[in-house]
């Protein structure tokens, strides 16, 4: 666990970001620019990213070269204020395909930090108040251990990743095992002002449904009456909320401008694709305000939310 101060005196703030890491590409290298005037003008602490964090299939050691052309050059070489900020990450099912998903977190150059498949830190968001953050490895509940036919071909070391770690640690490397290391950072948590978690995929409260079994992990956060959900894995923005007021967010359109294949279907649904964006979140003691901002700097959705301490 590591505890940070309050960006500034009135607020704490923080961004979130995914499906990243495509190297030369015009749509992610404006939407960092944007992220740099935003990030800096907010005060931002840090930068979460929300998986698939290095195109198209992830990083064979810590000295790849995909860490220079595909992170680093269009998020921080020439980013005087992001440049500084911690990137906290998780693993999307893009990081698996070559089959070394814990280079991510051995990797600790450049802000950069993902400390375990699942992991949390908890900071000071005023002189009363804390707020926790909880990161997920969603992958294993979406595709089971056996993954697809598909995700077989097209991403190998997922599979082979998988079948290794439940070899090695079968208890904990399962489905059940998963959702028991996510209820016990939750009960961790618990008693913080704020909880925000992130995972890499939807968990079909917007407008995209939820694969494998990550129905169960829905209910788990419900269960424990969480402030907000946040994932990527689908390249687009999208809101809705849970039944119980959890709200859920998709912040996947990081990396360019493609098309989501997940359309509002419920009046509380709110969803954006063909775009690049980011989510914007600013704590205000007991309030917290969501801005998603497009890669040209338009204020595309704007909420504000209760704790529900």
């Amino acid at each position: 666990m590591v505890t940070g101060a309050p960006s500034n005196d009135d607020y704490y703030s923080f961004i979130v970001v995914g499906d990243v890491g495509l190297p030369q590409n015009q749509a992610q290298n404006q939407l960092s620019s944007t992220m740099e005037s935003w990030a800096k003008d907010t005060s931002a602490s840090h930068i979460v990213a929300v998986g698939d964090n290095i195109y198209y299939n992830g990083v064979n050691s810590v000295d790849d070269p995909k860490w220079i052309t595909n992170w680093y050059n269009p998020f921080k070489k020439e980013r005087s204020y992001l440049k500084n900020l911690p990137w906290h990450a998780m693993l999307g099912n893009h990081d698996y395909c070559l089959g070394f998903p814990e280079i991510e977190m051995q990797y600790n150059r450049y802000g950069w930090r993902m400390d375990d498949y699942f992991w949390s830190h908890k900071v000071s968001v005023s002189d009363r108040a804390t707020a926790s953050f909880i990161y997920l490895d969603t992958d294993l509940l979406a595709y089971g251990l056996s993954t697809t036919d598909w995700l077989r071909k097209d991403c190998p070391g997922m599979f082979e990743t998988f079948q290794k770690l439940n070899k090695q640690n079968p208890n904990d490397w399962s489905t059940a095992g998963h959702l028991r290391k996510i209820e016990d950072l939750l009960k961790y948590h618990q008693r913080s002002d704020w909880v925000f978690v992130f995972g890499h995929h939807p968990l079909g409260v917007g407008p995209c449904g939820a694969e494998g079994q990550l129905g169960d992990l829905q209910q788990l956060l419900e269960r424990y009456n969480i402030d907000m959900y946040v994932n990527g894995h689908v390249h687009s923005v999208d809101y809705g909320m849970s039944a119980s007021g959890i709200p859920h967010f998709t912040s996947g359109a990081g990396g360019d401008t493609y098309g989501s294949g997940c359309k509002p279907n419920k009046p509380s649904h709110w969803s954006r694709d063909h775009i690049a964006a980011f989510m914007s979140c600013r704590i205000f003691g007991n309030s917290l305000s969501v801005t998603i901002v497009s890669s040209t700097g338009e204020q595309l959705f704007t909420k504000s939310f209760q704790n529900k301490q």
